[in-house]
């Protein structure tokens, strides 16, 4: 693709996408972490049947503020 043309259809100029990194140590631990409160949170409505409920954005400001 030289400059001043447009891109075909499908097609991004080069740059456009950053090339994959492997992710580090931390952000693994970071992922792990999170799909394990998922999993537990997922295993504990299917045990006792309950329904997602959404907290709110605030609950923890409102829970901090309590104490």
């Amino acid at each position: 693709m030289r400059l001043g043309r447009r891109p075909q259809e499908g097609q991004l100029p080069a740059g456009a996408i950053p090339s994959p990194t492997r992710p580090s140590r931390r952000q693994k631990k970071a992922i792990g972490a999170i799909a394990a409160s998922i999993l537990t949170a997922d295993y504990e409505m299917l045990k006792t049947g309950a329904l997602y409920d959404d907290l709110g954005s605030h609950h923890f400001d409102k829970r901090g503020k309590a104490k």
